[in-house]
């Protein structure tokens, strides 16, 4: 007499239906960690605009889900996991579909806020450089890499000349980095020197 194969919880192994892959494992898990976040947004935005039984069907599928995910490993079924991942995303589809992202635009509006934080950083508080020649030797070799604090001696609005805040004035010593003054071709070109005198001090040359 054959002995019976035990099925393995959370793998899916056992059952009718094909096993799935560590992959597709993994996808199930993580939409419905995304699921989990996403859906009570959804529900708390659209509260006011949709009728109430709407809401309760949503909700109670996503309370289902959530209760589920906080299961003992050994406890939960992947194909289970699955089954309610989907129930949970077409009863959202169908219910509050009107108000809810497609992923697309999911990425789209990650993508914007990534760009418009690089951009804010970037303009107000750092910009990385690269050394082009050898003038700042042994401090700075050429080829290195820097980051500049561009607060400390106050902000410049973008594209005008206007210059905000600022902790304290530039001091002997320090390396800064600063536009060519002077008119001809390398006006707008950045600098990066040592300050060598201050405001008041007379330099030999």
């Amino acid at each position: 007499m054959s002995k019976r194969k035990k099925s393995k919880r959370g793998t899916g192994q056992g059952s009718s239906q094909q096993p799935l892959t560590w992959r597709k494992r993994r996808e199930v898990f993580r939409n419905a960690r995304h699921l989990d976040n996403e859906i009570p947004r959804l529900l708390r935005k659209v509260r006011h605009r949709v009728p109430a039984e709407s809401l309760w069907i949503v909700a109670d599928a996503v309370r289902e889900l959530r209760a589920y995910r906080k299961r003992p490993r050994d406890e939960r079924n992947v194909l289970r996991m699955a089954a309610l991942v989907e129930k949970v995303d077409a009863l959202t589809d169908q219910h509050l579909g009107k108000w809810r992202k497609s992923p697309r635009r999911e990425y789209a509006e990650s993508i914007i806020v990534a760009l418009a934080i690089a951009l804010f950083i970037r303009t107000f508080l750092f910009e990385p450089f690269k050394i082009p020649t050898g003038s700042m030797i042994p401090t700075l070799m050429v080829g290195d890499h820097i980051f500049v604090s561009k607060f400390i001696y106050g902000v410049r609005l973008p594209f005008t000349r206007i210059r905000l805040g600022g902790w304290r004035v530039p001091k002997r010593g320090e390396v800064i980095v600063f536009e060519y003054p002077g008119p001809g071709e390398h006006h707008g070109v950045d600098y990066i020197k040592r300050v060598m005198a201050e405001p008041g001090d007379r330099v030999w040359m």
